[in-house]
């Protein structure tokens, strides 16, 4: 691996363009606009929930960012394709469509919430793990870190927004 004490480059900015492929055990090497070679990069969103295709940074295996990409849609198609798909295995935000029940008024409680990839159990630790976020949107992060997404807490059930009131 090359060394990546550089400074990091703005996408817009490059003359030539880069290169995403993966090696044979399906880590994510950057090929730079020079052709050096950067293995076991990881690719991160500025703001994932807020602007998700803008600011997308490409980090090396030590956490040093590579390359900061304004907009998504200014790249090659098959670049972009490559991030998104990084992105897409990266991060894992199931969007809530309905609470079912939380287990009590005290944290830590449990949640039974139905998502878009179906129905999941988890605890919450903390009041302060429920957010609000503009556009009448909240985030819900359980005791292992996962996020969960309300797109918009107004088209909940109210049974749903009952549950969650306390918590907003």
């Amino acid at each position: 691996m090359m060394n990546d004490t550089s400074s990091s480059t703005v996408a817009s900015d490059l003359k030539s363009p880069f290169e995403l492929r993966y090696d044979a055990w399906g880590g994510l090497s950057y090929v730079d606009p020079s052709g050096a070679v950067h293995d076991k990069v990881s690719v991160v969103r500025a703001f994932p929930i807020s602007d998700p295709y803008r600011m997308v940074a490409i980090l090396a295996a030590n956490g040093h960012e590579l390359l900061l990409i304004r907009d998504l849609a200014d790249l090659p198609a098959a670049v972009r394709h490559t991030l998104e798909k990084e992105l897409a295995r990266r991060e894992f935000l199931p969007i809530i469509e309905r609470i079912v029940n939380v287990s009590g008024p005290i944290e830590p409680c449990e949640w039974q919430v139905e998502t878009d990839r179906g129905p999941r159990k988890f605890v919450l630790a903390a009041y302060e793990d429920v957010r609000r976020l503009a556009d009448h949107r909240a985030l819900i992060f359980d005791g292992e870190g996962i996020r969960y997404l309300i797109p918009d807490v107004r088209a909940l059930d109210p049974a749903s927004r009952g549950h969650l009131d306390r918590y907003l």
